[in-house]
């Protein structure tokens, strides 16, 4: 072989290599990044940790020292970041979500946010928000306790339960105000009070509510000025002597 032949194998070879190390990208730390996109928009994407355990810190949102707090977790994430929440009780915490994240409970049985003091356990003004793994319990030691408050686009809530012990005058579990191509699917809604709605649509249109599980003692659910809206594929369970009703 000549020397220009092997030669241009040498290069060749470099460059295979090149490209091979440009692909394997070590993991450091405990924050995996990845790309994820939102409106059209690219965003690096961080997994931020959130873990009740942590009590004596330090808190950096690391797998190692994970947040104490969710709304900590939230408030370090950029758009396009998962906030992840290990199982655990989060006894009197909240989330108000105003940029594009996954709010991401480690196993929907045992990843609890427990409240009794505040007006919505979960607030959304950011379009193409993901909810997914959780279940929202309030003990009603406070009036008009509600769940979830969405005001935004297509988002997405999946996979959670809905659950009270008791309510008092409690308006409603999960209401989506002028709110558009969302959708609300395999979530169990068990409220064993009479309070006044379960979902509540007002002004909000081309959202989808579909395989969820109702079982209530009085099943209600309110779309106000709201239009083209699917709901299809739920389930109704009505303790015995109450009745299912539904308003427009």
């Amino acid at each position: 072989m000549d020397k220009n032949g092997l030669y241009n194998k040498i290069i060749i070879f470099g460059i295979i290599i090149l490209l091979t190390g440009t692909c394997i990208i070590p993991a450091t730390g405990s924050i995996i990044q990845k790309q994820a996109s939102s409106n059209g928009q690219l965003y690096l994407e961080n997994i931020i940790y959130v873990d009740d355990d942590n009590t004596e810190g330090p808190w950096d949102g690391t797998i190692e020292h994970p947040y104490l707090y969710i709304q900590e977790g939230i408030y370090h994430a950029d758009h396009g970041d998962t906030v992840y929440v290990f199982s655990g009780t989060y006894y009197n915490q909240y989330a108000y979500i105003d940029k594009t994240i996954n709010l991401i409970g480690e196993d929907k049985e045992t990843t609890m946010i427990y409240t009794g003091s505040t007006w919505w356990i979960v607030e959304i003004y950011a379009d193409n928000v993901n909810v997914s793994g959780f279940t929202f319990r309030n003990n009603g030691f406070a009036e008009f306790n509600e769940k979830m408050y969405i005001e935004a686009d297509y988002c997405t809530i999946s996979d959670n339960i809905f659950a009270d012990e008791r309510s008092f005058n409690c308006l409603c579990t999960l209401k989506l105000n002028d709110s558009h191509h969302n959708v609300i699917t395999r979530n169990r809604f068990g409220v064993l009070t009479s309070q006044l709605f379960c979902i509540y649509l007002e002004n909000s249109n081309y959202n989808t509510i579909s395989e969820n599980k109702f079982r209530l003692k009085i099943v209600t659910m309110q779309i106000k000025n709201s239009n083209t809206n699917i709901i299809i594929d739920n389930t109704f369970i009505v303790a015995a002597g109450n009745t299912a009703r539904s308003g427009a």
